[in-house]
């Protein structure tokens, strides 16, 4: 009877034991419920604030689309207004360039070489002005930048520039630095292609595909019709 009594407080012994790791166990498993329920609660607060935020955040987004479209079209008209004050100029490349060179001597020089090279006539009065670009350096020749007095003049000169082929002197026009970095590069592109191209101001055509110069991702893509 005695050692039943005692294998009996030994097994309530035990089961206390059991009953207390359980309830540990318990306790540590309903503080990390605690815990996940706190992150949860969190989440779905920080989520009503974003839901409570994705209006604001989707007219932000419009209006910075919106503005960006609006700069590309400044951009490309102030681009375009450029070009115009620009179209009855011309630039001349390779003549012999002297250091407190005058207006004066630029238009003579210009005339002289339209004259002698290109075969046609040009008077004073068909040029406004003409000067060189840049800063004198020795054994270097600045280009002669030159504005006619119409249109017609300026471009019947740059329909001549073919005759300076095989020369050390070129005729090209004056565009904008947005313009010229368009042409370079489609025409960098053109040449990758093994086929004959077109360059047409800011567009070049090959193999019935028209291209232009994407400024924003600088990469040259087929324009879309």
């Amino acid at each position: 009877m005695l050692k039943a009594l005692k294998d009996l407080q030994s097994g309530q012994s035990a089961m206390l034991e059991q009953l207390k790791a359980i309830q540990k166990t318990l306790v540590e498993h309903e503080k990390t419920f605690r815990e996940m329920k706190e992150r949860l609660d969190k989440i779905e607060s920080d989520h009503a604030s974003l839901e409570t935020m994705r209006p604001l955040l989707t007219g932000l987004q419009s209006d910075a689309d919106n503005n960006a479209h609006h700069i590309k079209v400044l951009t490309a008209r102030i681009n375009d207004s450029e070009n115009r004050s620009r179209r009855n100029n011309l630039v001349f490349y390779g003549h012999q360039d002297t250091q407190n060179e005058s207006w004066e001597e630029s238009e003579k020089i210009v005339i002289e070489h339209c004259n002698r090279l290109l075969q046609t006539t040009v008077q004073p009065r068909d040029i406004e002005r003409a000067h060189r670009i840049g800063t004198f350096r020795a054994g270097k020749c600045r280009p002669i930048i030159v504005k006619f007095a119409n249109f017609k003049g300026k471009d019947h000169i740059l329909s001549l520039s073919s005759k300076l082929k095989d020369t050390d002197f070129s005729i090209s026009q004056d565009l904008s630095p947005s313009t010229r970095l368009a042409r370079k590069r489609l025409i960098e592109f053109g040449k990758t292609q093994n086929s004959s191209y077109k360059l047409r101001h800011e567009t070049l055509t090959v193999n019935n595909k028209t291209y232009v110069f994407d400024h924003a991702s600088n990469t040259v893509v087929e324009k879309s019709s």
